[in-house]
């Protein structure tokens, strides 16, 4: 890819979140508390950071780290209406000691996305992709021109989100990921939200 990738993976559950950055600005696709840490070490500015869902485990510590930093929050239209809803994202049903991290996010500069919606970034066109079926609010994150997808938990290496926690449904994810897949060159490296990479020709 054009910017440079780096893998973070953590939280309390492992999720994968991603760092493109051009040497001093970056991009992030999800969060975790262990983000900090590896932004402030390679020394770089947050311009963005896309949340490919609202489940707790892809956005926990943003708010913490929103005190401090200013930057674009980018999801679905469904998840920003949905980020602090405790049903949407979980918190309201795991323990305190895991929720507390997934509280409070400030949407005053967040961007509800639709289905197609081009935003252009750091050098990159991100093409934002609905796939309901995990939760109602999931979306994908095509780089147009790079053979990269950022895919939540819509498709994992083998296998697809669980849709047996609210809003889930597998009717709907199927037809999602084969939507996705449709749209994908089969070399397309595809960014799961938890375990290894994958291709689309691979997922077909």
């Amino acid at each position: 890819m054009t910017n440079r990738l780096t893998v973070v993976t953590g939280g309390d559950i492992d999720t994968n979140c991603y760092i493109l950055d051009n040497g001093s600005e970056c991009v992030l696709f999800d969060f975790t508390h262990n983000v900090p840490a590896v932004l402030d070490r390679m020394g770089l500015t947050v311009k963005a950071l896309f949340i490919t869902h609202v489940h707790f485990d892809h956005f926990q510590g943003l708010s913490d780290y929103q005190r401090t930093h200013k930057f674009t929050l980018y999801l679905s239209e469904i998840g920003l209406a949905h980020i602090n809803d405790g049903l949407w994202t979980l918190t309201a049903v795991i323990p305190e000691t895991l929720a507390a991290k997934s509280l409070d996010v400030d949407v005053t500069n967040a961007v509800g996305l639709s289905d197609g919606e081009l935003t252009e970034i750091l050098g990159m066109q991100v093409r934002t992709v609905l796939t309901p079926g995990h939760s109602q609010d999931a979306a994908c994150y095509i780089i147009d021109g790079e053979n990269a997808a950022f895919v939540g938990d819509t498709v994992f290496c083998g296998s697809v989100g669980r849709t047996d926690l609210y809003g889930g449904s597998m009717e709907q994810l199927y037809k999602s990921k084969q939507r996705l897949l449709a749209m994908l060159d089969p070399d397309t490296v595809l960014y799961p939200g938890h375990g290894p990479q994958t291709t689309a020709g691979d997922e077909l």
